[in-house]
Parts: structure tokens; sequence; C-alpha cells
């Protein structure tokens, strides 16, 4: 009979690096476990509960009947509150994947208790690991980054209006398309956290520069549901510099792994971080990226100084005299990683980190 696993979290029919890990990660082990979910999205999908629905007695019913629950909450508050029923209340056996950076979330001491009395915790990155672990964290907890490897082939199509938009631009010699995303527009610490406002300064300053690179840049926003007047206020200074031809916002769902196989490089140039799928990704397919120095970034990474488009700039720059190379041998066994940690029985496992 199939491992009964509940995954809380974003729903896979959402957007975002969550929600793709989660449908990763169903497709990996569907021959092993039976799936329900407890979506966390803010839309709802029919057949699909959330917790937004507020239906606690529904909510119960689908943790007790599960034989592992893994959060993978995005939200602090929910994350403990998700681990006080499941683990404190009901004793289920709980695995939690961190995705964030903890250090901008409040209430660590609570976090850091309820967290020891789980079964296993994941931490994405050395940052929030030495946060959350601590200095003698035993093998409850484990570092090991959220990617997990795309299947392109399962991959819708991008939309036509974008596919001819690359096109044009990879129509013209010496391109340099470049890629960046968001979920959504959201600000932290008063600045744009996915760093839109710097790719659109670093194109303005690179389109001015006479040489013979012709830079091209999409910024994928997935959905646009806050901070409409500021994605308005992009497009204005995109169209007011006469970047239209060479800038493109997109501010609807595709598939980003598409749209990185067809680009020379990844973009990360938000002010805080987890650990990235997009930069795993585009390292896996052998794609340069760039990065913001707020966390440690895998090894081949550009780094760029957070918030400095003159460095974002530079770094770009760098870029073009390096080649890069595929990582597709990774030999690392994602399916037997995930079921350990689902069949042990209270006593985490060691695991290779990436």
């Amino acid at each position: 009979m199939s491992l009964k696993v509940t995954l809380i979290g974003p729903h896979p029919h959402n957007v975002g690096g969550i929600s793709m890990h989660m449908k990763r990660l169903t497709c990996l082990l569907s021959d092993e476990c039976e799936f329900d979910f407890v979506d966390e999205g803010h839309t709802r999908f029919e057949h699909v509960f959330n917790i937004r629905s507020c239906n606690f007695i529904r909510y119960l019913s689908i943790i007790r009947s599960s034989d592992v629950v893994h959060i993978n909450s995005g939200h602090y508050l929910l994350r403990l509150f998700h681990m006080i029923v499941c683990k404190m209340l009901l004793r289920k056996h709980t695995v939690v994947t961190v995705h964030r950076n903890p250090e901008v979330e409040p209430c660590l001491g609570l976090t850091r208790f309820l967290m020891k009395k789980c079964d296993h915790v994941i931490v994405v990155n050395q940052e929030g690991y030495n946060l959350l672990a601590g200095i003698n964290p035993g093998r409850r907890f484990l570092m090991q980054p959220a990617f997990l490897p795309p299947v392109i082939d399962n991959e819708p199509t991008l939309p036509e209006p974008v596919l001819h938009w690359l096109q044009v631009a990879q129509s013209q010699p010496n391109h340099y398309i470049m890629v960046s995303n968001a979920w959504n527009l959201v600000m932290h610490h008063g600045e744009d956290l996915y760093g839109l406002d710097l790719c659109i300064q670093a194109a303005i300053k690179l389109c001015k520069q006479q040489d013979n690179k012709q830079y091209f840049f999409v910024f994928v926003v997935a959905t646009c549901t806050e901070n409409t007047d500021l994605l308005h206020r992009y497009q204005k200074q995109i169209k007011d510099c006469g970047l239209e031809d060479v800038f493109l916002i997109w501010t609807s769902p595709l598939s980003f792994v598409r749209l990185i196989a067809f680009s020379d490089v990844l973009l990360r140039t938000t002010n805080t971080d987890g650990d990235a799928i997009s930069i795993r990704e585009a390292l896996f397919m052998g794609k340069k990226v760039i990065a913001s120095d707020v966390v440690k970034r895998p090894e081949g990474v550009v780094l760029f100084k957070n918030r400095n488009a003159d460095s974002l700039v530079e770094a770009i720059e760098l870029s073009e005299n390096y080649e890069s190379s595929p990582t597709t041998e990774d030999s690392f066994d994602y399916k037997h990683f995930y079921l350990k940690l689902y069949l042990s029985n209270n006593e985490a496992t060691n695991a290779e980190t990436s």
C-alpha cells in the first residue's frame, strides 16, 4: 500500500518556487506515495482543500489520515501552526522544509523549539541552517536545496508573444538575453524585493554604452495582484527610455524553465533569499547566473552587490567572458533522499548537501 503523504504549502497549481518544488516532488514519488494537500495559496482550486476556508474539521481529518506530513509553508505563522497541530497535538511523522532565509522572520525561539520536536527539518541554505540548527544540530536538521531536476518535456510551451519577442532578439547580431522573474511585485524594507527596478536601471546603463553587444531583458511577473501602480511606473519608465524593443515585462504565468532555455543569463536580483530554485535550474541547464550577494550562492554564480545597479552592470559584463556548462550529471538521488525521510521512524538521516 502506498505511503499517504500530506503536503502543506501553496498547491502545485499555484505560481512560485515552493509550488514548483511540490509539483516536482509529487511527480518524483508518484509510484511510492499517495499525496493529499493542504493548500495555502490565495487562489482556491476545486477539489483541493485550502486552509483559508477555515474548515478545521476537514483540516484535522486530512492530517489524521496521513502517514507523513511535509510542511512547506511560505509564511512563518502558518508553519508554526502546522507544527503545533501535526506534531505536538496529533503526533504525526512531520517533515518541515524551510524555503526562505529565516533571519527575516520573528519568533525564532518558538520556531527552533517546535522544529526540534519534528522528525526532520530541511533547510535550503547554510545561513538558515546555522540559525535554526545552532551549535548542536544533531541529525534532525539537514541542509539540502529544494531544487528537483525539471523535466523539460513536461513543461508547457511559451506563449506566442513571448516566443516571437525572443526570436526577434535572437535574430540580432551579438545578442545577449537575460531573464528574471517574480511571483508578484513585493516590497521588502521599502525596496523592490525581486529587483525589477535594478534590471531596468542596468538596461538603461548598458544600452547607453557604445559597443557591439545587444542586450535584451525579459522579466516575468507571474501574478500582478500587488503594487500595480509600481508596475505601471516601471512600464512607463521603459517606454520613456526607449527600451520597449529590448525590455519585456510579461505579467502572466509561463514555464520559466522554458524561458531559461532561450536565455544566455539568469538574473536573480532579490534583496533577500533562501536557495532560489531558478538558480539551480539555470545551472542545471548550463546557463550563466548572476545573483545578489545577500546569501551564499552555488558555485559558478557571478555575484553583484545587493541593490547596486552599477555592480549589476559590471557582473553582466564580466559574465560575457566566461563559459558555463550544464550540471546534468548530478548524481544526487533525490528520490531516495525524500523516501528515506518519509519512511524513517523518528530517526533523521544524514544526507549530502549541494
